[in-house]
């Protein structure tokens, strides 16, 4: 499914495009096509801070990730996840359009296979993310850099 910018605005998705990515919103490289090393992991990045958001995209990218979009709101979250099919997901909880906890089990609804990574500064819901299917839960203030080797470690360990 291709998502175009009118349609992403619509829902509060931020999509964007690559050198290496030009047919975003095409779904995922099938398991195999290339090793990770080769190809990073296609990243969505949810959080309510633009600043945020393009410090961590401007991280992943730099560690060989692929951001293949971003949103600012859950529902732009959750609509994305089904539009592009990431490999994984980067999370903060705390945003203004859903309950907390909503957003991580409506993730693992619609990406069941993606990798999911809450980070937020929201330590009392790290039981809460991770008993509704988050697979780690990072605090932002300490872990920050640590996202996109977390993600190389995970892809990898996945096959």
């Amino acid at each position: 499914m291709v998502v175009d910018q009118e349609d992403a605005d619509h829902v509060g998705i931020l999509l964007r495009r690559t050198n290496t990515d030009r047919n975003f919103g095409a779904p995922p490289a099938p398991p195999g096509a290339r090793s990770v090393e080769a190809r990073g992991v296609r990243v969505l990045v949810v959080d309510a801070s633009a600043r945020l958001r393009e410090r961590l995209s401007a991280r992943l990218a730099e560690r060989g990730h692929l951001v293949v979009g971003e949103a600012d709101t859950a529902a732009g979250a959750v609509a994305a996840a089904v539009a592009l099919g990431p490999d994984a997901i980067v999370a903060d909880v705390l945003l203004r359009d859903r309950h907390r906890l909503e957003l991580v089990a409506a993730l693992r609804v619609v990406r069941p296979d993606a990798i999911l990574v809450v980070l937020t500064n929201a330590a009392a819901y790290r039981e809460h993310c991770l008993a509704l299917g988050a697979d780690c839960f990072l605090d932002k203030s300490v872990a920050f850099d640590s996202v996109a080797e977390l993600l190389r470690r995970r892809e990898v360990a996945r096959g």
